[in-house]
């Protein structure tokens, strides 16, 4: 009994966090989305942490073979328009066409998963850490999509913040910072 009456005011805490998030304006959206997936992420990059796996284990793009301007072009601006179609947009309106309870917790889910699965092919380590990226996607799209403003390009614009940052951070000696 304990149990359920603690994840039920787990469950109210969450929603009433979540409500708030999504009633944002676009600036601030983007802010506290940004804030969010780095606090989602800390515990599950502290679990590879944990558990040895080596940075090169974990994968991800390799920046070595593009240039700046390369990397910004297809990684900042390019990769995110085509994830998001395919990881967000597409997922999502096709489970919203199957499951008609007016939920948007499945189609987020199963967007964030299939997100994420794109992101396996550098290894399961990288599949895990990028599932929180997936799960603020999905829901930007649904939100932005309830508020009837432009969730593809919304949760593009998020997207692309990501991977700019990721590639601002690699070209870092580039900079001199």
């Amino acid at each position: 009994m304990f149990f359920m009456k603690f994840f039920r005011r787990k469950s109210v805490l969450i929603n009433s966090y979540y409500e708030k998030w999504s009633r944002l304006n676009f600036i601030n959206f983007i802010l506290v989305s940004k804030l969010l997936h780095y606090l989602i992420s800390i515990p599950i990059i502290a679990l590879v942490s944990i558990s040895g796996v080596e940075d090169d284990s974990i994968g991800g793009p390799d920046l070595s073979k593009l240039s700046f301007i390369e990397s910004l072009i297809f990684i900042a601006v390019a990769a995110p328009i085509i994830e998001t179609y395919l990881g967000q947009h597409l997922p999502i309106k096709i489970t919203q066409k199957f499951v008609k309870n007016h939920s948007n917790k499945i189609p987020i889910l199963v967007s964030t998963l299939l997100f994420s699965a794109f992101h396996a092919t550098y290894s399961f380590w990288y599949f895990l850490i990028i599932l929180p990226l997936g799960w603020i996607l999905a829901a930007t799209y649904t939100i932005f999509q309830n508020r009837k403003e432009s969730a593809f390009w919304i949760t593009a614009a998020i997207h692309m913040l990501q991977n700019l940052i990721a590639v601002l951070m690699r070209y870092e000696d580039y900079f001199n910072l």
